[in-house]
């Protein structure tokens, strides 16, 4: 076996795996909601949160 192999027969990583591989069913807490290929919140609260520093920004730049 190449040194570059000799993690896949590392105990604790057999160990990792055998688990991730019996988690079971994913819940809807598990999944993942992504939008055009990329993570994303269902509730868009960082959209909200961009808008409203957006706003900031603007109304700052009107005062000045």
């Amino acid at each position: 076996m190449s040194k570059e192999e000799e993690w896949t027969e590392d105990p604790d990583i057999q160990d990792f795996l055998e688990r991730a591989d019996n988690q079971g069913e994913a819940t809807e807490h598990d999944k993942v909601y992504t939008v055009g290929g990329l993570t994303n919140d269902k509730e868009g609260s960082f959209m909200k949160w961009i808008n409203k520093i957006t706003d900031k920004m603007k109304r700052k730049n009107k005062t000045h």
